[in-house]
C-alpha cells in the first residue's frame, strides 16, 4: 500500500484518490510515454479511472488487463501509430482491451494497424471516437456484450466470434476496407449507420445470425463489385431502413446482397440517384422478404430485383419512378415466390421485360403495373405460375417504335404448364398475350386486351390445352390468332372493333 501511495503522489499528476475502497482517477498527459502508462495501467484498481488530459499521444500501444474506465474531454486526445496503408509494416493497436467491464470514451486514434481491439472480453463500452487512417478502427474479437456508440472512421469496425455486439450512431467515410462486418457471431444489432463515399462492402453480414441493421443511410459510394449491404450464410438477419443515394455518374453501386441464408428481411429500401448493377440480389436463400422498396432517378443495369435459386422468398410493394431499369424483376430456377404490387411509373424499362421467370414452380404475380417499351412477364419453362390483377402498357419507344411495336409482348409464355393469367389488362402490344412454344393447360380469363396487333397469338409450336374464357378482347388488328395448336377452347368472350374476331390457320 505504501508502494502506491508514494508512485501516485510522486509519478501521477492530480490523483484524486489512492484508495482500495473508493475508484481512483489517473491523471495522464502528454508528456508521459507508452511505458510509463502502462506502468501506472498495472497499479490501477477495479472501478479506477486513467484520464487523458488533451494533447497529441504518440506511440501508444496499451494493453488493458483491468476493469477501469478511460477517458478524456471530447475532442482533445488523439493517440497517434505510425501504421500507414503504404507503410504497413507496424501492425500494433492502440488500446488492447483483455478484461471485462472497460468503460473507452472520447479517446480518438490515427494511423494504427487496430485502433481499439476488444478480445476475449465481456461488457465493453466504447463510447465518442473518431478513429482514421488505419487498418481497422474498431475489432472485436470472441467477445460479448460490446457497445460501440458514437463512432466516426474512415478505418471500419469488424466483429468476429462475438455475440451480442450493439453498433450505433457510427459515421465512416472514404473507407477502403470494408465498413461494418459481422462474421461468426449472433444477435448483432446496427443502427443509425452513415455511410459516404464507401470504396467496397458497406455492411458485411457472414455466417451470423439475428442481426438487425436498422436505419442506414449510404451516400456516393462505390462498391467495385461489392454490396453495400451483403448478407451471407446467415439467418434471421433485418434490415430495415435503408437509404442509398449518389451520384448517378459513380458507377457500380450495388445496395444489398442476400445469399446463403434463411428468413431475411428488408424494409424500407430507398434507392435514388444511383447507377448500379443490380440493386437487390438474392441467391441460394429461402424465405426472404422485400417490403417497400422505392426506386427514383436512377439507372439499373442487371435487374432490379434477383433471386436465383431460392424458394418461398415475397416482394411486396416495389415502386419505380423516373428510372432507367433493365428487368425489373428476375426469377431463375426459383418455387413459391409471390411478387405482389410492383408499379413503374415514368421509367423506361429495357431488356427482356418487367419481369422475368425463368424455370420454377409456383410462382405468383400480383397488383401489378408495368409501363414498357417491350415486353411486360415473360416466364420460360414454369410449372404453376400465377398471374392475376396485372395492368401491363407498353409507351413509345424514342428510337423506331414501329419495330417496337411489333415485337413486343404484354405477356409472353414458353414451355410452361399450368399457366392462369386473370384479369389481366394489357394495352398497345405487338402481341398482347404470346404463347411461343410448347405450353399446356393455361387459363386466360377476366382479361381486357385491347389496342394491339394481336390481341391473343399462339404459335404453331406444339401448344395444346388453353382455355380462353371471360375476356374482352378489343381494338386490335386480329383478336384471337391460333397458327397451331390443339385443344384450344373459347367461351363467353366480348370481341369489339378488332379488324378480326379470331383467326385460325
Amino acid at each position: 500500500m505504501l508502494k502506491k501511495a508514494i508512485i501516485c503522489s510522486i509519478l501521477v499528476m492530480s490523483l484524486l484518490s489512492c484508495s482500495t475502497v473508493s475508484a481512483a482517477t489517473y491523471t495522464v498527459n502528454d508528456n508521459m510515454n507508452n511505458d510509463f502508462i502502462q506502468m501506472m495501467l498495472g497499479f490501477m484498481s477495479t472501478g479506477d479511472v486513467l484520464f487523458f488530459l488533451d494533447g497529441i499521444y504518440t506511440d501508444i500501444y496499451l494493453v488493458v488487463n483491468k476493469t477501469i474506465n478511460i477517458t478524456a474531454n471530447p475532442g482533445g486526445v488523439i493517440f497517434q501509430g505510425d501504421y500507414s496503408y503504404w507503410n504497413p509494416g507496424n501492425n500494433l493497436t492502440g488500446l488492447t482491451i483483455n478484461a471485462d467491464n472497460v468503460n473507452i470514451s472520447n479517446i480518438n486514434f490515427t494511423n494504427y494497424y487496430n485502433g481499439i481491439l476488444v478480445n476475449g472480453s465481456n461488457n465493453t463500452e466504447i463510447k465518442n471516437t473518431t478513429i482514421t487512417d488505419s487498418n481497422n478502427g474498431i475489432s472485436i474479437n470472441n467477445s460479448n456484450n460490446t457497445e460501440i456508440i458514437n463512432t466516426n472512421t474512415n478505418s471500419g469496425i469488424s466483429v468476429n466470434n462475438s455475440d451480442n455486439t450493439e453498433i450505433s450512431n457510427t459515421n465512416i467515410t472514404y473507407a477502403y476496407n470494408t465498413n461494418i462486418s459481422v462474421e461468426n457471431s449472433n444477435n448483432t444489432i446496427i443502427t443509425d449507420t452513415n455511410i459516404t463515399e464507401s470504396y467496397n462492402s458497406g455492411i458485411s453480414i457472414n455466417n451470423s445470425n439475428n442481426t438487425e441493421i436498422r436505419n442506414t443511410n449510404i451516400v456516393d459510394s462505390q462498391n467495385n463489385g461489392y454490396y453495400a449491404i451483403s448478407v451471407k450464410e446467415s439467418n434471421n438477419s433485418y434490415i430495415i431502413n435503408t437509404t442509398v443515394s449518389g451520384d448517378e455518374s459513380i458507377i457500380d453501386h450495388r445496395p444489398i446482397e442476400i445469399e446463403g441464408s434463411e428468413n431475411t428481411h428488408i424494409e424500407n429500401t430507398y434507392i435514388s440517384n444511383i447507377y448500379s448493377v443490380f440493386s437487390i440480389n438474392i441467391f441460394n436463400s429461402n424465405d426472404t422478404y422485400v417490403t417497400n422498396t422505392y426506386v427514383s432517378n436512377s439507372t439499373v443495369e442487371g435487374g432490379l430485383i434477383g433471386i436465383q435459386n431460392s424458394n418461398g422468398n415475397y416482394i411486396i410493394n416495389t415502386f419505380i419512378s423516373n428510372t432507367l431499369v433493365e428487368n425489373p424483376i428476375r426469377i431463375y430456377y426459383s418455387n413459391n415466390n409471390y411478387i405482389i404490387n410492383t408499379t413503374t411509373i415514368n421509367s423506361t424499362i429495357y431488356g427482356e421485360g418487367g419481369i422475368i421467370i425463368y424455370g420454377g414452380v409456383n410462382n405468383f404475380i400480383s397488383n401489378v403495373l408495368i409501363k414498357t417499351q417491350y415486353n411486360g412477364i415473360v416466364i420460360y419453362d414454369g410449372t404453376n405460375t400465377s398471374i392475376s390483377n396485372v395492368t401491363i402498357d407498353r409507351i413509345p419507344s424514342e428510337y423506331n417504335d414501329e419495330l417496337y411495336y411489333l415485337i413486343s409482348n404484354g405477356i409472353s409464355i414458353f414451355g410452361s404448364t399450368d399457366t392462369t393469367i386473370n384479369s389481366a389488362n394489357i394495352n398497345n402490344f405487338g402481341q398482347g398475350i404470346n404463347f411461343g412454344w410448347e405450353n399446356s393447360n393455361a387459363l386466360i380469363s377476366n382479361s381486357t386486351i385491347t389496342n394491339s396487333n394481336y390481341g391473343i397469338l399462339i404459335q404453331p409450336w406444339n401448344n395444346q390445352n388453353i382455355r380462353i374464357a371471360n375476356n374482352l378482347i378489343a381494338n386490335n388488328y386480329i383478336g384471337i390468332l391460333i397458327q397451331q395448336a390443339s385443344n384450344v377452347t373459347m367461351s363467353s368472350n366480348t370481341y369489339y372493333n378488332n379488324e378480326e374476331d379470331i383467326v385460325i390457320e
